[in-house]
């Protein structure tokens, strides 16, 4: 994940202090661990605010037509200089530690950077010029794992 760390540093793509991590996970009866459903990281500005511990959004969810399942929402908050070596130890490791507690998450295959061109719906009325949309290296589960 070298390729995430000069992208965080300090103004290059803003000046984000902290992410914010919102996880879905799933739990299956008589297993220990939770699952990783997908997590949503948002890279923010939050000069001169502590970190968040993780708080539970929901109650727990459970479908009918998923007997033994059971489905949590959490958020959190840390400061951005930690989400590299979460990365890393996720890669390292198949669980994600980010909130203090372990979310399996299997095995993971970096895959290119992604960069595209966005023009934004105010650029369309006014004649804006293009923005630079910026897509950071993504991870995904590998097929079976």
């Amino acid at each position: 994940m070298a390729e995430l760390a000069p992208l965080l540093a300090h103004g290059i793509l803003g000046t984000y202090t902290h992410f914010e991590a919102t996880e879905v996970f799933a739990t299956l009866d008589g297993q220990k661990q939770a699952i990783n459903v997908f997590t949503i990281l948002v890279a923010e500005d939050r000069q001169g605010q502590q970190s968040q511990q993780a708080k539970y959004l929901t109650d727990r969810i459970q479908f009918k037509s998923l007997p033994g399942w059971t489905f949590g929402v959490q958020r959190y908050t840390r400061p951005i200089s930690e989400l590299p070596p979460a990365i890393d130890e996720m890669v390292k490791t198949g669980e994600w530690r980010a909130s203090g507690k372990s979310l399996q998450i299997g095995n993971v295959q970096p895959i290119p950077q992604q960069f595209r061109d966005v023009r934004y719906p105010e650029a369309l009325a006014t004649g804006q010029t293009w923005r630079k949309c910026v897509g950071l290296p993504l991870l995904y589960p590998l097929p079976g794992s």
